[in-house]
């Protein structure tokens, strides 16, 4: 079963552009399981910068099973940073009963910095999960991320009206 780790949902503005930093570089080179010139596998370079990046911005050892999460949201019209949005990640566990299953929904949130960055500790990797933004009345749309293995996501929000997201094109 998956258990929330440490979640800090403030996450000081410095250690998580350091961590997004990292995040970028073990984004741009991350071939995970790919055979190195040597013969070695070269996931033990990216886990161990995974590792660093989840001690900057999340403050502890990072667990087996989560992920961090991280991205700007911005305005649609003017294209600037959103401050103080309220940026959801939820997913559903199934639990199993003497008899069927359970649902059992569950949420990390945070807000952005004045800089519309947000960042996320003790998101689980193995699940489905839905990221969306809001503040005052303008939302982004959702974005379904599908389970997969990946420890660090950059995942970017745009707000605009409700109207004009139900809108049809």
């Amino acid at each position: 079963m998956y258990t929330i780790w440490n979640v800090r949902p403030g996450i000081p503005p410095i250690l998580l552009g350091l961590a997004i930093f990292l995040g970028r570089a073990v984004a741009a080179q991350v071939p995970t399981g790919l055979i190195a010139s040597a013969g070695a596998v070269d996931s033990v370079v990216a886990d161990s910068t995974f590792a660093r990046v989840w001690r900057t911005a999340c403050g502890t050892r990072p667990p087996r099973d989560s992920a961090f999460v991280y991205g700007v949201v911005r305005d649609s019209r003017t294209h600037q940073p959103v401050s103080e949005a309220n940026v959801d990640i939820v997913w559903t566990q199934l639990q199993p009963t003497a008899t069927s299953y359970r649902q059992r929904r569950l949420k990390l949130s945070t807000e952005t910095s004045a800089g519309g960055v947000f960042g996320i500790c003790g998101v689980p990797t193995g699940f489905f999960l839905r990221i969306g933004a809001g503040r005052a009345g303008r939302v982004s749309g959702l974005i379904d991320v599908t389970p997969n293995e990946q420890r660090i996501l950059r995942r970017d929000l745009v707000l605009g009206k409700w109207a004009q997201l139900a809108r049809p094109m």
